[in-house]
């Protein structure tokens, strides 16, 4: 059955769905999961062009939906097609079917995830969907009937299937872990967890070392090979994760942002910040990163 054909309200239900986040092994922030219907209005649909700060994953069961992009960039998702926008990257929705029905998942993989790395690098692209992807969302669906207490976990777990059986059928070289990189070195536990409740002021590799009792050289070597980065640049994504985080969910001004994160200046944290987000400060905290509601 196409998820199109489930009763209204059954769509809705998963509409308002609060899905909690999926924890081990990659820390994925679920913001939604809808059914796109125009002809019903089950969306607002906004033909501004506009940015998110999170993925979107959207996968077209009927109709089509046109995109545009900054570049001159044109992408038309047809029936059994999915759409990935990785955060940050203006798009306009520029004419669609009104009997279109797609399904679309909005979510934020940790940036220090090979799942982030690996979608950044697909960049924005469509890609024919399998019947297993479609058997998944039907699951869900079905699970949102059911409507216990525990639906929202299962949802949340079919939901990192579609993701996974995406960059398989994508082929997103880095994104699935080795079997034998899963179970995390200890040190690479006990670094990770110093680095997040110290993100708040400039620490070194061999301060980190030095915690977990190995060399620099050695510490750096267990971490790229469990982690798949450099240490180096797990901090630089702590520092930015820190300052995403308090430039959309506080409102303290950007100078003491900087100041609580140990940047010795605005002008330091704000070419940080827009060398690894893309945008300053100052448009991030801006940025309607919720267009389609």
């Amino acid at each position: 059955m196409s998820p199109a054909n489930y009763p209204e309200s059954l769509r809705q239900r998963l509409n308002r769905m609060y899905i909690p986040d999926i924890t081990e092994p990659y820390h994925i922030k679920i913001h939604w999961m809808r059914a796109v219907i125009p002809k019903e209005e089950t969306v607002f649909i906004s033909k501004d062009s506009h940015i998110h700060t999170f993925f979107e994953l959207h996968i077209m069961t009927e109709g089509f939906f046109e995109y545009r992009f900054p570049d001159g960039k044109t992408l038309t998702l047809s029936k059994d097609n999915a759409l990935l926008i990785p955060p940050k990257e203006s798009h306009t929705i520029s004419s669609f079917l009104d009997s279109s029905n797609k399904i679309t998942i909005s979510f934020s993989p940790d940036k220090d995830s090979p799942l982030y790395r690996a979608l950044k690098k697909f960049g924005i692209d469509t890609l024919h969907v399998n019947e297993k992807i479609y058997s998944i969302i039907n699951s869900i669906f079905e699970e949102c009937e059911i409507n216990t207490t525990v639906s929202p976990y299962v949802i949340r777990n079919k939901i990192f299937e579609v993701l996974i059986e995406f960059a398989r059928i994508a082929s997103l070289p880095g994104a699935i872990p080795r079997s034998d990189a899963i179970i995390e070195d200890r040190r690479v536990t006990a670094a990770k967890l110093y680095i997040r409740n110290n993100s708040n002021r400039l620490i070194t590799l061999n301060e980190i070392a030095t915690h977990c009792g190995v060399s620099a050289k050695q510490m750096d070597r267990i971490f790229l090979s469990c982690q798949g980065c450099h240490l180096s640049e797990y901090i630089k994504y702590a520092r930015l994760s820190e300052a995403e985080k308090l430039l959309l969910e506080t409102r303290m001004p950007i100078k003491e942002i900087s100041e609580k994160l140990g940047f010795s200046n605005v002008y330091n944290f704000t070419s940080f910040f827009k060398k690894r987000a893309g945008i300053t400060p100052a448009a991030y905290r801006n940025t309607d990163i919720v267009k389609e509601k």
